[in-house]
C-alpha cells in the first residue's frame, strides 16, 4: 500500500469532456475537473460560485423573447427586451433613463464628495469604494459618518432618481439619504434606506431647484458599523419604469433572428431580421429614446417584404447589410459617411453592392481589423488593394470553411467569436501574421460534450472583472473563461429553475452585468422574467425587502407557489413555501430580507492518476482517507457529502455566519478506482475554492 498527498491548485481548464478522462498526460488534466456546475473558473486559478440574479421585470401572455443591448457610453448600457410586437428598454437600475446628473462608479479623493465624521465615526476612499464607519456613540450623542456633494444642472420641475449600491452593514445599520435645496431651506426628501440588502433608490421632483445637495450618512448610538458604497447615480427619469415601443417583429421566428449593431460615435442601434425592414432605436439624452423603421435613401430594389438583410455592421464609415433570402451571398454598403444612403455609383464614396463567388448564405458581418463575413459554408474577409474599400477596389478572400450559424458574433480583443453552422461549437478567429490570414480555432474542443445539451442560440461577453463568454444552450447557460493572451480556456455550466432563452451583457461604470431572459413557472402558470446577475446573495430571481422595524412576512408574487430560500440580515432562514399569491411568513424577523430560488453549485474532480516507477495507479483501488479544501471568504461547503466541522466560536442563533478563509477538511471512507472529490454548496452564500488536497491510499505501483 502506498500513501500519496495529491493537490490540485488550479481549475482554469474548467469542465473537461468525458473523452479526456483518461488523458492525464495533457496539461489541461491537472487544471480541469469532471464537473463544474454553477461554479465559475477564474483566470487566477480558483473556482467561485456564480452570482445570483434579481428579478427586474415579468410579463405574461408571451412564451419567447430575445435580449439585445445598446452601449451608449462606458457608464450607460441598456438591455433591449424584444417580444412579439414589443420592444422594452431597461437600464441596470430597472429604468429607462434620461441623462446622468451625477455618476460615481468609483470613489476617490477627487470624485467631488466632502466627508464629515464625528463621535468616533470615520470615512475613507479605498479601492474605488467609499467606507462609512461608525463606532460607539450614545442616543444623545451618536457616532456619525457622511459624504455630501452639491449637484448642479437639474431642470426645474423634473423627476429625478438617486440610486446607490454597496455592501450593507452586517449589523443592520441603515443609510440616510437626503436631498437638500441649496437655498438653505429644510430637506424636502429624507429617506432611511437599506432596501434589497445591497442597493436602493429614492425619487423626487426638483420643484424650482436647479441644484441640490446630496447627503448620504450613517448615524448609530452603539456598536461598530460599516457601509461600503461602490456606486451612486442621480439621473432624470422617464415617465415609467421602462420605455415600450411597438415593432413589426410579430413572430417568435422574427424575434429570434434579430441582430443589431451600433455605429461608432452615434447613439443609435440598428436592428435587422430577414422578413421585416430594418429599424433603429435612438438615444436622445435627457428625453429618452425613439424607435422607428429606417428610412433609407435609394433603398435597394431587392429589399422587399420577406427579403430583407439578416445581418448588419459598420466599417470604414459605412453601414454594411447582407443575408437576404433571395440574394444569400450578396451584401450592400451605404455611401461613406452617410449610413442610411444606399445610393450606388462609381465614385469612391458611393454605396456599393457585391455578390460573393462562393455559395453560402451570409449569417453575420463584423467590422474589426478587417470586414469579416460569416456564411453557412465559411468565413471570409473583405478588403482592398488600397486599404479602403470602394466600389472599384474590393476583394473577398475566404479564410476558413467551417461555416457559421445565424448567431451574432462577438469581438474580443482582435478576435471574432462565432458559433459553428451546427450550433454545437464555439470558435474564435484571429489574424496570425505567420499565416498571413485569419485562423479559426475550436474553443469547444475540451468540452465537446456540451453539444448534447442543445444548440447554442446566443452568445455575449463579460469583460470585467472576469473575462467570460456566455452561451445560451438547452435552457441553461454555458460559461467559458476566456483569456487568449494567457492561453486560458475553461468551460462551466449554469442551470437554473426555469429555461433561459436569451442573454445580454451591458457595461456600467466599469463592471460588466449579465442579463438573462428566463421562462419560469408559478402558481398562475408560465411567464417570462428579465433578471440581472448583480447581487451578492446566491439566489435566482430574487427580491429584497427592508424595514427598520423588522420584517415578519414577505410577498414575492412572481414566485407564487414556489419554495424560496431566504436570507434574513445575512443569516440563512429555513426555506419557505409561498402561497398562491406569493405570500410567506418568516420564522424569525430581521430588517433586511432577500428571497429567491436556490441553486446548487457542484465541483467534481477528475479521477486520480499518478504515474510512478511501476506505472500508473489509474486502474488500482484507492481512497482518500482525508480531504482538505482551501477556501477564500466562503461559507462551508459539503465535501464528499460531509460538512466540515466549524472550529470558530459559535455564532448566535439567527445571525450571519462569518465567512471562512482557511483550509477545512473531512475524513472519508470507501475504496474505488476513481478517488474523486465532490464539493457542493446549496446555501445562498458565496463559496470560493482555492485548492483541493488530501491523503490518498492506493495499491502499490
Amino acid at each position: 500500500m502506498a500513501k500519496m498527498f495529491p493537490i490540485q491548485t488550479q481549475f482554469t481548464a474548467g469542465e473537461l469532456s468525458p473523452r479526456l478522462r483518461a488523458r492525464s498526460d495533457i496539461d489541461g488534466y491537472a487544471a480541469g475537473v469532471d464537473r463544474l456546475e454553477n461554479f465559475v473558473s477564474l483566470r487566477h486559478g480558483p473556482v467561485s460560485r456564480r452570482s445570483g440574479s434579481r428579478c427586474i421585470y415579468t410579463t405574461r401572455g408571451v412564451t419567447y423573447g430575445k435580449l439585445l443591448k445598446a452601449q451608449i457610453n462606458e457608464n450607460l448600457g441598456v438591455v433591449l427586451l424584444f417580444t412579439g410586437g414589443k420592444l422594452r428598454v431597461f437600464d441596470r437600475d430597472g429604468l429607462a433613463t434620461g441623462g446622468n446628473i451625477l455618476l460615481n462608479g468609483e470613489f476617490s479623493d477627487s470624485s467631488g464628495w466632502v466627508a464629515n465624521a464625528s463621535q468616533g465615526g470615520s470615512m475613507a476612499f479605498t479601492g474605488g469604494k467609499c467606507y462609512l464607519n461608525t463606532n460607539g456613540g450614545t442616543p444623545t450623542s451618536p457616532s456619525k459618518a457622511s459624504i455630501t456633494q452639491t449637484v448642479s444642472g437639474l431642470t426645474a420641475g423634473t423627476d429625478y432618481t438617486l440610486f446607490f449600491r454597496g455592501t450593507p452593514d452586517i449589523n443592520g445599520a441603515s443609510l440616510s439619504v437626503e436631498i437638500i435645496p441649496t437655498d438653505g431651506s429644510p430637506p424636502y426628501l429624507l429617506s432611511s434606506h437599506l432596501p434589497k440588502a445591497s442597493y436602493g433608490s429614492v425619487s423626487f421632483n426638483s420643484g424650482e431647484e436647479t441644484s441640490v445637495v446630496v447627503r448620504i450618512s450613517m448615524s448609530t448610538s452603539s456598536g461598530s458599523h460599516l457601509w461600503a458604497l461602490d456606486y451612486v447615480r442621480l439621473f432624470s427619469a422617464v415617465s415609467s419604469v421602462y420605455q415600450e415601443f411597438n415593432t413589426d417583429y410579430g413572430t417568435d421566428a422574427e424575434v429570434g433572428a434579430l441582430q443589431c449593431a451600433m455605429p461608432p460615435g452615434d447613439d443609435v442601434v440598428y436592428f435587422v431580421t430577414p422578413n421585416k425592414p430594418p429599424s433603429k432605436l435612438s438615444y436622445n439624452g435627457g428625453t429618452g429614446w425613439t424607435y422607428s423603421v429606417v428610412s433609407f435613401t435609394s433603398k435597394p430594389a431587392e429589399w422587399v417584404s420577406g427579403n430583407y438583410p439578416g445581418s448588419v455592421t459598420f466599417y470604414q464609415g459605412r453601414s454594411w447589410w447582407g443575408g437576404t433570402s433571395k440574394e444569400p451571398e450578396t451584401f450592400w454598403a451605404s455611401q461613406s459617411g452617410s449610413l442610411e444612403d444606399m445610393t450606388t455609383g462609381a465614385e469612391d464614396d458611393d454605396g456599393l453592392q457585391f455578390t460573393m463567388n462562393t455559395r453560402g448564405r451570409i449569417r453575420w458581418m463584423l467590422g474589426s481589423r478587417s470586414l469579416l463575413i460569416g456564411t453557412s459554408t465559411g468565413e471570409n474577409i473583405v478588403d482592398s488593394d488600397g486599404g479602403v474599400i470602394t466600389p472599384s477596389d474590393i476583394q473577398i478572400r475566404q479564410q476558413s470553411a467551417n461555416g457559421s450559424a445565424a448567431v451574432q458574433p462577438l469581438p474580443i480583443d482582435n478576435r471574432a467569436i462565432y458559433v459553428s453552422s451546427d450550433g454545437a461549437k464555439l470558435r474564435d478567429m484571429g489574424y496570425v501574421w505567420t499565416d498571413d490570414g485569419w485562423v479559426s480555432r475550436d474553443l469547444s474542443f475540451t468540452a465537446e460534450h456540451f453539444k448534447d445539451i442543445g444548440p447554442i442560440s446566443g452568445i455575449d461577453y463579460s469583460k470585467n472583472p472576469e473575462s467570460l463568454i456566455w452561451a445560451v444552450a438547452g435552457g441553461g447557460i454555458l460559461g467559458c473563461t476566456y483569456d487568449a493572451n494567457n492561453n486560458i480556456l475553461g468551460w462551466h455550466h449554469h442551470p437554473t429553475q426555469g429555461s433561459i432563452l436569451s442573454i445580454a451583457v451591458t457595461e456600467s461604470a466599469g463592471p460588466s452585468y449579465a442579463w438573462i431572459l428566463v421562462s419560469r413557472e408559478n402558481a398562475n402558470g408560465r411567464y417570462l422574467a428579465l433578471e440581472l446577475f448583480d447581487i451578492a446573495e446566491r439566489l435566482d430571481s430574487s427580491l429584497g425587502f427592508f424595514n427598520e422595524d423588522g420584517i415578519t412576512e414577505i410577498s414575492v408574487p412572481h414566485l407564487a407557489g414556489n419554495t424560496v430560500s431566504v436570507l434574513v440580515d445575512g443569516a440563512v432562514h429555513p426555506d419557505i413555501d409561498l402561497d398562491e399569491n406569493g405570500h410567506g411568513v418568516l420564522q424569525f424577523s430581521g430588517k433586511a430580507v432577500v428571497a429567491g430560488l436556490s441553486f446548487v453549485s457542484t465541483l467534481i474532480t477528475l479521477p486520480v492518476s499518478i504515474v510512478g516507477q511501476g506505472g500508473s495507479n489509474r486502474q488500482m483501488p484507492k481512497r482518500f482517507s482525508k480531504v482538505y479544501v482551501a477556501l477564500n471568504s466562503s461559507a462551508l461547503p459539503h465535501i464528499n457529502g460531509i460538512l466540515p466541522p466549524d472550529r470558530t466560536p459559535s455564532t448566535p442563533m439567527n445571525t450571519a455566519e462569518p465567512k471562512k478563509t482557511q483550509v477545512v477538511g473531512v475524513n472519508t471512507e470507501g475504496w474505488d478506482d476513481e478517488a474523486q472529490v465532490i464539493v457542493t454548496q446549496q446555501l445562498p452564500l458565496p463559496t470560493q475554492v482555492l485548492s483541493i488536497m488530501g491523503e490518498l491510499t492506493s495499491n502499490s505501483l
